[in-house]
């Protein structure tokens, strides 16, 4: 087994709260800006919805919204980064 597949680097940290402060930031965009991501979301039944597939992890309704879900998606992101290295972009990517 490779030893420096566990290896603790910034990466590790870095990589996960920067993908959450883009989510922070769209947020800021959304509220200070009014610009309406809401209709990225998903809208069933209808093909102009279909853009919601890949934009709605990025749209939140409120700020106790993205709270709840950052947490969680920073542990998760942590672990993804720091057990699976070598593939963690690409699982990002393709999902």
């Amino acid at each position: 087994m490779n030893d420096n597949h566990f290896k603790f680097t910034p990466s590790v940290i870095l990589f996960p709260f920067l993908l959450v402060l883009v989510l922070w930031i769209l947020l800021w965009l959304d509220i200070r800006f009014h610009f309406n991501f809401d209709q990225f979301g998903i809208y069933p039944r209808t093909f102009s919805g279909l853009i919601g597939i890949f934009c709605a992890p990025f749209v939140h309704g409120n700020l106790e919204h993205l709270y709840n879900n950052s947490i969680p998606l920073v542990i998760l992101l942590v672990a993804l980064r720091y057990f699976y290295r070598d593939i963690f972009i690409k699982i990002l990517v393709n999902g």
